[in-house]
């Protein structure tokens, strides 16, 4: 009997050890998958609460735990059926496991059923949850994504594959500019220099993660190589981020920090590792990275667009253009809330005709996360068009973003957390089903860049990460002359014009001295005999503007050449040329009398293809410079009703905006002598009024001036010979 009681004693205590020793395990387990699960380490968390849940399979905290980590391993199927069990066990039901739901059914563009758990999380969180307004936005994400599931897909989208993909980050492809079949890349992945470090760079194997390194790929036999690692001059213990090549592809452009929000950009050329700097040199622009701008996309070596959360955006990021001129950066232009919203706007794409802008933001009318967009530049309009949603399966439920076309357009490079890919984010390609033209035209940004009173001779100043200032050196400043563009009447005082009328205000206030020829012109559609008169009714209301808003009318010189000059083809063949015809309806503008004015005017010319210039508009421009004459047919108050100005060619109408009368010229020459040849033919005609004009760069000479101009244009001594005589 006692050997039996001792044999009990003996086994009890014998369990009671076992069962403190599993419940210490299992403590140890929960605690540590807690503390991954805390630093967003789902997939060391999941292994860790798995072995738990065996231990004590009710516990519903770990089974919530459970069900989040699989949704963020991209187990969608199993998260529902961890989260579905929790919602249905509940009397009194907690909001969390709703808002999970929602996004996982969210994930996997089940819209109606993530809209219900959505719904669900905002009937049982407190009214006083920060995370109700986010929620609310998913909700209409999932709306947007009903809709965008019935809109035409643009191309057919594939992984590139677990041979280069991994469970972490795989982002920015950037085509090498040699080898078209070769792709660099960043990747925050396991093997990487840094090892596991947290936020401030020390390591650290519970809370830390991987910092990027910069990979290369190459297409073979229709497959992509294994990933081959930059060198170790080139890649560190920090975050190292390929961002692009430079215009002739000789220098590597990276971005280098303890995070991926602040750091340095560096210039890495390619040279033999032998030469290599042991650090790359900084590349100097109007980017401050170690502020947080972000995602610079380097145009050519002069452009570049980037993200920022630059004081007095629309909020968020926004993004913004900057140039180079003279050696120098100029300050950020904010690209407009057209382009930007009150959310983030990341990871530009500028394409080859540039005006073509593909971006990502996660804005409210996406689909979820970051979606990528498309938008165009108007240059007649000054105007972005409405950004564009790319649309399923370019974008997904998830984040897309980093987006570049490939250099002929047909395909398109992106990274993607969409739950189809290997974990993190992947890269992915889009084949598109029609290639992207805007690849196959090489051009200039045009004004949508352009600031009104941007002094090219700036310097960068220290003080500008705090105060988004330049400290200017100098005293020359510069002012873009531009026209303005209709497409009718009701059109001349749109937005973009009278934003150009503005600026060109504030010049002449600051300086009264200025003055302005505004020059109408027209397209081919309007009858001949009108045009002029037409086109100088419409530089009249320009003029009207300007003086309404304080320019002297004796300040404002106006000129109508209907048709006559246009710059570019109204016509090609029998077929009208709509794009040459809107670049013909335009008021040009032209300042004057700038003497010890501190300002260098620069005439921005209308980008016209070159099959499509017109060559009266060339002739014009060419004949106006310097010296030239016209012949006055007519000064009269009212439109010139006759013949002469058809049958005769370079026909103009002038006047002031403190005249009322209208003197009309015919002939474009650059001596006296051909001038003079037809007044008199004219005055054979019986048009005995006709007589011979000067002008000096376009602008008419009075008597004193043609004097004074004589010594640097002795025709001008003929012209004043034969004015004398026609005196007595």
């Amino acid at each position: 009997m006692n050997i039996n009681k001792l044999l009990l004693t003996t086994l009890f205590i014998f369990y009671s050890c076992l069962i403190g020793i599993g419940q210490y395990s299992g403590k140890k387990l929960k605690d540590k998958a807690n503390l991954y699960f805390k630093n967003d380490k789902y997939f060391e968390a999941l292994h860790l609460y798995k072995k738990y849940d065996k231990i004590k399979s009710k516990d519903r905290e770990v089974k919530l735990r459970l069900g989040i980590c699989y949704y963020f391993n991209n187990e969608i199927d199993r998260s529902i059926d961890y989260l579905s069990a929790i919602v249905s066990n509940k009397k009194k039901p907690k909001a969390l496991p709703y808002f999970y739901l929602g996004c996982a059914y969210h994930s996997k563009k089940e819209f109606k059923k993530a809209i219900e758990n959505y719904k669900l999380y905002l009937k049982y969180s407190s009214t006083n949850d920060s995370n109700r307004s986010a929620v609310k936005d998913e909700i209409k994400r999932c709306a947007q994504g009903i809709k965008i599931k019935y809109q035409k897909e643009l191309a057919v989208v594939e992984n590139l594959g677990e041979n280069v993909n991994t469970r972490f980050d795989d982002f920015t492809t950037v085509e090498s500019p040699n080898n078209p079949n070769k792709l660099y890349f960043s990747s925050a992945r396991t093997g990487n220099l840094g090892g596991l470090r947290d936020k401030d760079g020390k390591l650290d194997d519970l809370k830390g993660k991987y910092s990027s390194d910069i990979f290369s790929i190459i297409l073979q036999n229709g497959a992509w190589t294994n990933p081959k690692r930059m060198n170790n001059l080139l890649n560190s213990t920090q975050n190292d981020v390929i961002l692009d090549f430079n215009e002739d592809g000789t220098a590597m452009l990276i971005f280098k920090g303890f995070d991926l929000f602040s750091g340095h950009i560096l210039v890495d050329s390619f040279t033999p590792i032998e030469e290599k700097p042991l650090y790359p040199h900084k590349f100097q622009s109007s980017i401050v990275a170690e502020r947080g701008d972000a995602s610079p996309y380097f145009f050519n070596d002069s452009t570049l667009v980037f993200s920022s959360r630059i004081e007095g955006g629309f909020g968020g990021s926004d993004l913004y253009i900057t140039q180079k001129s003279n050696g120098k950066w100029c300050p950020p232009l904010n690209l407009g809330g057209t382009i930007n919203s009150a959310y983030d706007e990341s990871t530009p794409f500028l394409a080859e005709n540039g005006r073509t802008l593909y971006f990502s933001s996660n804005s409210a009318k996406g689909i979820g996360g970051f979606d990528i967009y498309r938008a165009d530049f108007d240059d007649f309009k000054k105007e972005w068009s409405r950004p564009k949603n790319l649309g399923l399966p370019i974008n997904s439920p998830k984040d897309d973003n980093y987006f570049r076309l490939s250099r002929d357009g047909s395909l398109g490079y992106f990274s993607s957390s969409r739950i189809e890919g290997y974990g993190g984010k992947d890269l992915y390609v889009a084949y598109f089903k029609t290639q992207n033209l805007e690849q196959l035209i090489s051009s200039t940004p045009p004004g949508f860049h352009t600031l009104a009173f941007k002094n090219l001779n700036l310097e960068y100043d220290a003080n500008y990460a705090k105060t988004n200032n330049y400290a200017f050196k100098g005293e020359m400043g510069e002012f873009e002359v531009e026209a303005i563009y209709f497409d009718s009447d009701d059109d001349l005082l749109n937005a973009n014009n009278i934003a150009i009328l503005n600026k060109t205000i504030r010049l002449m206030e600051k300086y009264p001295q200025l003055k302005i020829e505004l020059t109408g012109n027209i397209d081919n559609q309007a009858q001949k005999q009108f045009s002029l008169f037409f086109s100088i009714k419409r530089a009249e209301q320009i003029a009207d503007y300007l003086i309404e808003s304080g320019v002297k009318p004796s300040n404002i010189l106006l000129k109508g050449c209907g048709s006559n000059f246009p710059i570019a083809k109204n016509i090609f063949g029998d077929t009208p040329n709509l794009l040459g015809q809107r670049l013909n309806r335009r008021i040009d503008f032209k300042i004057f009398n700038t003497q010890r004015v501190p300002v260098n005017f620069i005439v921005k010319q209308a980008n016209v293809e070159q099959g499509m210039i017109g060559s009266k508009g060339l002739y014009y421009s060419k004949v106006i410079k310097g010296l030239s004459y016209k012949v006055q047919v007519a000064e009269i108050k009212h439109n010139y009703n006759s013949r002469v100005i058809v049958d005769y060619p370079d026909a103009m109408v002038e006047s002031s905006a403190d005249s009322k009368f209208y003197r009309y010229t015919i002939g474009l020459y650059k001596t006296f002598e051909s001038a003079n040849y037809l007044r008199k033919e004219l005055q054979r005609q019986g048009i005995t009024t006709a007589e011979v004009v000067a002008y000096i760069n376009g602008i008419r000479l009075s008597e004193s001036e043609s004097i004074s101009q004589s010594t640097s244009f002795p025709d001008l001594l003929n012209f004043m010979d034969s004015a004398s005589k026609d005196k007595f």
